[in-house]
């Protein structure tokens, strides 16, 4: 059972990264963009996240 938890957290997790990594590509194409706007802060918040995730989705892995 815990090994089905384990694996469903794990394609949450892998989930969640690809949606912050599409939101990510999305504020880099506006930074390049949109030339009176400043997108730094999304793109900083984006790759926190992504590493979050990352540092998340090794832990678990590790776990099993």
């Amino acid at each position: 059972m815990i090994d089905e938890d384990i694996k469903q957290a794990l394609q949450i997790i892998l989930h969640e990264r690809m949606k912050a990594k599409a939101e990510l590509e999305m504020f880099r194409f506006k930074e390049e963009t949109d030339l009176r706007k400043s997108y730094k802060r999304e793109i900083d918040e984006r790759l926190d996240r992504i590493s979050e995730l990352d540092k998340l989705y090794d832990k678990l892995k590790n776990r099993k």
